[in-house]
């Protein structure tokens, strides 16, 4: 009898399996958390070129709002990887702008972590960003490992400019509640970026190596690949300028002026005189998404 039992079990969880996959629902696709509601529709042709008219991202407890973004970007946030390490698909991938606009009802605690900028909420939206994207887009990718330009990240003689840690350990039961524009206290193993103008600036807090060059990378042609062998937690500040762009549209460029003296060190030589790093451009080994389907958003 136990065996019948055990028969009928089996095939009742093969039969549930068979109807997952009958409605295009794989186990990780029904246990993944998604949005309940979800707008998406083109940009208007003629914002598409402009950075200047585009915004992306969070957009508070469970929201995900994009305005005149390529897919490509929003594609980069969904699987945290920079767009620059996104290969394959049709033009319109990088080109065409979205409007996007997701909601998903979340708990008390999802809320308050949102509030906090605590890692596990930004998890849950990129999987529901995922789930978006395989759904309405028919996205589907890999990873792979390739050989591309890097910058090795050593040490020079006497080590590098840093501090000892000193940050505030994060606890999910006593979060800080933030009166409306006070900064969020520096927690360990944060390093956000601040800019002013052409002036950036990243902070870390208790960090490590390579952490801190991976939040920096965001800001390179190319990624900080840690060499230096520095293993304890540190505080460090980096602050460098970029070099003004101009609107597309608003302004002729007079290209028979001189270049403008730049207002300070770029990224690289900030890097060196502030934080004791030197970089060597050589070829290395990068974590890679490659597109291998997909399609325009089916409609609302």
């Amino acid at each position: 009898m136990l065996a019948v039992k055990v028969g009928v079990l089996r095939l009742c969880l093969v039969s549930i399996a068979a109807l997952n996959i009958l409605l295009g629902q794989t186990p990780e696709s029904t246990s993944r958390p998604q949005f309940d509601v979800a707008s998406i529709k083109p940009s208007v042709p003629r914002e598409v070129s402009s950075p200047y008219q585009r915004s992306y991202g969070n957009a508070g407890p469970g929201q995900y709002l994009a305005r005149n973004t390529p897919l490509q970007l929003i594609v980069a946030q969904a699987y945290d990887i920079r767009a620059a390490y996104i290969f394959g698909g049709p033009v319109w991938v990088s080109s065409d702008g979205y409007e996007i606009l997701a909601r998903a009802e979340t708990s008390a605690e999802e809320a308050r972590s949102t509030r906090n900028g605590i890692q596990p909420m930004f998890d849950r939206d990129r999987l529901r960003l995922q789930a978006l994207l395989e759904a309405r887009f028919s996205l589907k990718v890999h990873r792979e490992i390739r050989q591309l330009p890097i910058f090795a990240v050593t040490v020079v003689k006497g080590g590098p400019k840093v501090q000892p840690a000193n940050c505030i350990t994060f606890d999910p039961n006593r979060p800080a509640a933030l009166r409306p524009g006070q900064f969020r206290p520096a927690y360990c193993g944060q390093a956000p970026s601040e800019q002013n103008g052409l002036s950036l600036k990243v902070t870390g807090s208790g960090v490590t190596m390579t952490h801190f060059l991976l939040s920096l990378s965001n800001f390179s042609p190319r990624p900080f690949i840690d060499h230096t062998g520095y293993k304890p937690a540190f505080n460090a500040t980096v602050e460098w300028y970029i070099e003004p762009t101009q609107s597309p549209g608003l302004v002729e460029i007079d290209k028979s002026s001189p270049p403008a003296e730049p207002l300070g060190p770029s990224l690289v030589t900030a890097l060196q005189e502030q934080l004791g790093l030197k970089l060597k451009s050589t070829k290395g080994p990068i974590e890679v998404l490659v597109i291998d389907k997909v399609e325009r958003p089916s409609a609302n």
